[in-house]
């Protein structure tokens, strides 16, 4: 029986075995984390401009609904503007007579000196 069959030796085979196995097991996995970091690193960009995309596509439809909004409020209060001044002055004779009584009302209250 040589040196290299002893029990020891065979151990010391099966530890380096083991060591170097356990080596390239450490590799691989450190390989595959790094391609998953990288695969989720651009996940996450992405996910990020989409993020922004859907911001800036948002805030523009708020913006054109307020325009809208605003513009449909405006037109609103002129119509109302509009209606009111019709029923107000229906009749043009009317709206004569009433600024005819005003400047006379003016007139019968001055001070003559």
């Amino acid at each position: 029986m040589g040196l290299r069959d002893s029990p020891s030796c065979e151990a010391w085979y099966a530890y380096k075995r083991d060591y170097i196995e356990r080596e390239e097991l450490f590799k691989k996995h450190i390989e595959e984390r790094q391609a998953l970091q990288t695969e989720i690193k651009a996940m996450r960009e992405r996910q990020e401009e989409e993020r922004k995309s859907l911001f800036r596509d948002l805030s523009y439809a708020e913006g054109i609904n307020t325009s809208k909004q605003e513009k449909l409020k405006i037109t609103e209060r002129q119509s109302y503007i509009d209606k009111n001044l019709e029923l107000m002055f229906d009749d043009d004779s009317e709206a004569e007579d009433h600024n005819q009584g005003v400047k006379k009302g003016i007139k019968d209250k001055t001070f003559e000196r």
